[in-house]
């Protein structure tokens, strides 16, 4: 994961990539995170395999990158996040990092909706899932 935002060319004006009022408040609980650790303590699916999955506060700020207008390489982001199966999809969705986050942020929500955007853009994963 990278979490710095990646574009293929710099700014026009040379000083920052602008974002609109609306695309930034798409932001909004997903870039708040202290990283505290408390979801990923809580979180069943990290105790069994803290070598495959990166856990709710890393796979929320990898959400946090996917999601951002600004940034050019979501696409890849979504892919390397779901390569193999093994890092976001080792999420099941016991939801006990939204219960404890001190933020009340919802990793579990940012997982979910990568899931369904990995589904959604790979026509390889939809016709294995039937």
């Amino acid at each position: 994961m990278e979490p710095w935002l990646k574009t293929r060319k710099p700014p026009k004006d040379g000083r920052e990539h602008r974002q609109s009022p609306k695309d930034r408040k798409k932001l909004d609980g997903l870039y708040e995170c202290i990283l505290c650790a408390c979801c990923t303590t809580s979180c069943p699916s990290y105790w069994w395999n803290p070598e495959e999955f990166p856990g709710p506060a890393a796979l929320l700020q990898a959400y946090r990158w996917i999601s951002d207008s600004r940034d050019e390489f979501g696409e890849e982001r979504l892919q390397a996040i779901t390569e193999n199966q093994t890092k976001v999809y080792r999420c099941r969705a016991i939801k006990n990092c939204t219960a404890t986050c001190p933020k009340g942020l919802n990793p579990a929500s940012a997982i979910l909706k990568m899931k369904s955007k990995h589904f959604l853009s790979d026509p390889v994963v939809r016709t294995e899932s039937l």
